[in-house]
């Protein structure tokens, strides 16, 4: 892959219930994905593991985002082995060998665009331009006003926490 134009797609991991079914904050990123290959066809790179915040069943949340993508069509070979984490930070660090040693042209994060900031502080921060890095924002309007409210403040003050006290890694 090195010295090509090929790109790496890195979905970020986001809830699933207790039975495995994905959130509308997951559906939406994979969504964004979908349409973002349609067009660049690069390799995809999910993120997700386990966390009682997030995912509490026997297998990772990458392994469901990947039975959703190749539902839609995605040919298997072209979403690479997934990083089983269970944090932002953890997704920039677990990836970084990955894409370290493919050296694509380019890496797009994709998240949703509550977590947009936060997630271009960290990705940059632990990446230091190894690669260039492009940001899509996953929308967000299928959540009730509440639930998004609640997920800006969230972010709001791990932002703050990260600008006041860096990125520990």
């Amino acid at each position: 892959m090195s010295g090509n134009n090929t790109s790496i797609l890195i979905v970020l991991g986001a809830p699933n219930s207790p039975e495995g079914l994905l959130s509308d904050i997951a559906i939406s990123r994979l969504e964004t994905c979908f349409s973002v290959y349609q067009r660049e066809a690069s390799y995809i790179l999910l993120t997700g593991g386990y966390g009682p915040h997030f995912n509490t069943t026997d297998k990772p949340h990458a392994w469901y985002a990947r039975q959703y993508l190749t539902g839609k069509g995605i040919p298997p070979h072209k979403i690479l082995d997934s990083v089983v984490s269970s944090n932002t930070l953890e997704d920039a660090t677990f990836s970084r060998p990955l894409v370290n040693i493919l050296r694509p042209a380019r890496v797009t994060i994709i998240t949703s665009e509550f977590h947009l900031q936060r997630a271009g502080l960290i990705f940059c921060d632990v990446y230091q331009n190894m690669v260039p890095l492009r940001f899509i924002a996953a929308p967000s309007y299928t959540l009730r006003l509440e639930e998004l409210q609640a997920l800006i403040k969230h972010e709001t003050t791990a932002i703050q926490n990260l600008l006041t006290n860096g990125i520990k890694v």
